[in-house]
């Protein structure tokens, strides 16, 4: 169970909202766009287990794209992998927008050309990715063991959309290990999908569109060529998480405070920097121990959350979930552990958390700048207040009070919730010193700054 606050935090025992609004002015980077782009489907990360499908997007620009009437231009693909390995591969693709079909049956192709390392043409050929006989696409293996190469071309691909869809996927031949991959029997036993203890894949990946007179599908244009990007496929088995149990805001703004009755939430960084949105979070088992007792039992899909602020998952580092298990009260003990579903597989465990007292007889609390030269605050109870441009930095000290009097409590846990109020200059970020994170949004994205009472620790920006 989450908790919808709205400009309020109480945590274990109190909590403040500090918004700031800053006039620091950055100037926005601009990105040239490029004729073809390739970029992930889903977040920016490059990298997923060899158990996932990595899902890729080609853009071309408006004026390259044509239907099968006029023939020419037509988007192409280099892959490479210099250690012979195999990759199911699947183009999105409609039969009226292939330039091979099958006259007889009408079934679709498209062409590959593969070379070795010297960069010597080793064959031609063509692989299936239209079943007219279903109407649909099929995948295909590209096994550069079996065809002693290191480069593949895939062309003859119409260009009738703009946005175009490659999945590449890990597959191993004759295994008795893993989930049957495609129905390709070009080798003894089939495909299998690979997994837990199978090592690293990687596939390197450029998109282009060839424009010469005379189309040369053995050469990458450069002229209209995306940059070269490289797809790692990470062993689960080889990777590290680190696990952690702890407070946060999402992009609906709930909060998660692991308060008695709150769902304790917690977080998962993995070793190895995979693409949160692509990866199977299902994949991962997520326990809850509670005194010692296993309670809630299920995946590290079942509640992940987006942070506030961000708009994917793969923004940031870490992964964010919030699991079934009630937080029954102050002095129980949590912990969170995390392994891949395979029987063997390592389990990685958070530390303890135990439930904080809060205090019994505060009945506010205060925020104080200790700078009054760079803010306009005008006491401990203004928490909405402006940074002079080019401020680089404010401390801010929090206070327990009773009926208008400073308590001396020390050892309670106090919880901050920072936020841009206002206007955020593009390209600017506010950095939270205590929370370990930035803020760039332009306004409303929360962090969460956890200390123990009296907080003497928080850094603006």
């Amino acid at each position: 169970m989450s908790k919808n606050l709205t400009r309020k935090g109480l945590a274990a025992s109190t909590g403040l909202a500090l918004a700031l609004s800053t006039l620091l002015g950055v100037a926005p980077a601009q990105a040239a766009t490029g004729d073809v782009a390739i970029a992930p489907e889903y977040g920016s990360t490059y990298a997923v287990f060899n158990s996932d499908t990595f899902e890729l997007m080609t853009a071309v620009r408006n004026g390259l794209t044509n239907d099968d009437s006029n023939g020419d231009p037509a988007l192409a693909y280099r892959l490479t992998n210099a250690d012979e390995q195999a990759f199911e591969v699947s183009v999105s693709l409609d039969e009226d927008w292939l330039i091979a079909i099958d006259a007889a049956n009408e079934d679709g192709f498209i062409s590959y050309k593969s070379y070795d390392a010297r960069g010597v043409l080793l064959e031609t050929g063509s692989y299936q990715v239209w079943d007219d006989s279903d109407d649909s696409t099929k995948s295909f293996v590209v096994d550069f063991e079996e065809l002693g190469a290191t480069t593949v071309h895939l062309y003859n691909i119409e260009t009738y959309y703009n946005i175009h869809y490659v999945d590449v996927t890990p597959v191993a031949y004759d295994s008795e290990d893993g989930t049957p991959a495609i129905d390709d029997t070009t080798r003894a036993g089939g495909w299998n999908y690979v997994g837990y203890g199978d090592g690293d894949f990687a596939v390197g990946i450029t998109s282009w569109m060839e424009l010469s007179a005379s189309a040369n599908y053995g050469t990458v244009d450069s002229n209209y060529a995306s940059t070269a990007q490289t797809v790692s496929f990470y062993d689960p088995a080889a990777v590290t998480a680190n696990v952690r149990i702890e407070r946060f805001v999402d992009d609906g703004d709930n909060y998660y405070l692991n308060e008695t009755e709150d769902d304790l939430a917690f977080s998962v960084g993995f070793s190895k920097r995979v693409n949160h949105d692509q990866i199977d979070l299902d994949a991962w088992d997520m326990k809850v121990y509670e005194n010692g007792t296993l309670g809630d039992d299920d995946t590290l899909g079942d509640e992940d959350r987006v942070l506030s602020g961000l708009s994917e998952r793969d923004d940031i580092d870490r992964i964010y979930s919030e699991t079934d298990e009630t937080v029954s009260g102050a002095g129980n003990s949590y912990r969170v552990t995390i392994g891949y579903d395979v029987a063997g597989a390592r389990v990685f465990s958070s530390g303890g958390f135990t439930v904080p007292e809060g205090s019994t007889d505060a009945d506010d609390a205060t925020l104080t700048v200790a700078d009054a030269t760079n803010t306009d605050q005008e006491d401990g109870f203004d928490t909405s207040f402006d940074l002079r441009a080019g401020t680089k930095s404010v401390k801010y000290v929090t206070q327990l009070q009773e009926v208008g009097e400073d308590l001396a409590e020390a050892g309670v846990t106090m919880v901050a919730v920072v936020s841009t109020e206002d206007y955020l200059a593009p390209g600017a970020t506010v950095t939270v010193t205590s929370a370990g994170r930035n803020i760039s949004s332009w306004m409303l994205q929360l962090l969460l700054v956890v200390s123990l009472m009296p907080m003497d620790s928080g850094h603006l920006p």
